[in-house]
């Protein structure tokens, strides 16, 4: 059972991006906070053409960051974001207002699919999504980011293939929650790569690479 909110119309964001975990204090948390940060650095004020957002299937509603996290942000000048995050439960509003859903494990996956069938064919694994993104492109993107990001979409979904929604193992990235140091270093590390990739890929055309992040929890 997955908890329901009443979906809010959306007049002003172009391209709403969706990040979805467990607890959305670590994994789908890191996702949204970095990739907020590396848009506004690339694009400035038309960083406001990306909704950027995440979402808990399990989120106890108002929970902050997981401690470690919250200082290896804080190490990234992005304390600010860190310690106003609160953790929001997914739903079916967050999910219909997205044009992009990415999920970081089975969990999440399945409760994305089950809330809301009509998005499966925009609804990725996040590791998924950048393997499907990392191969050859035929002829130019769109150099605007908004036609970029929708062109993404339609091109994974096409390289993925009708009902390939579920992925093997190792496009999954483990929970984070009450694991070690380590596990969490590597969680960050994938994420972090990710979003560096995802927001060059959108903004290739627009001034220079952004900056990288640090991305290690503290013990």
């Amino acid at each position: 059972m997955y908890l329901c909110a009443t979906a809010t119309p959306r007049f002003h964001i172009p391209f709403g991006i969706l990040f979805v975990s467990t607890h959305n204090t670590f994994r789908s948390a890191l996702a949204e906070i970095l990739t907020r940060r590396l848009l506004d650095d690339r694009l400035g004020l038309a960083a406001a053409s990306f909704g950027v957002s995440s979402a808990g299937v399990r989120a106890v509603p108002g929970a902050p960051l997981n401690p470690n996290l919250h200082t290896a942000l804080a190490e990234n000048d992005i304390g600010a974001a860190a310690r106003a995050f609160r953790a929001r439960p997914l739903g079916v509003g967050p999910i219909a207002e997205a044009d992009l859903v990415l999920t970081m494990g089975r969990e999440s996956h399945h409760a994305v699919v089950e809330l809301a069938p009509r998005m499966r064919a925009k609804t990725f694994y996040l590791l998924g999504f950048g393997r499907l993104l990392a191969r050859p492109v035929r002829g130019p993107l769109p150099i605007d980011p908004v036609r970029r990001a929708r062109t993404a979409v339609r091109m994974a979904g096409r390289r993925r293939g009708a009902g390939s929604e579920i992925p093997p193992g190792p496009d999954e990235l483990p929970d984070p929650v009450d694991q070690t140091v380590a596990t969490q270093r590597y969680v960050a590390e994938q994420i972090t790569t990710f979003v560096h990739r995802l927001v060059v890929f959108l903004t290739a055309t627009v001034g220079v690479e952004p900056q990288r992040m640090r991305h290690e929890p503290v013990d």
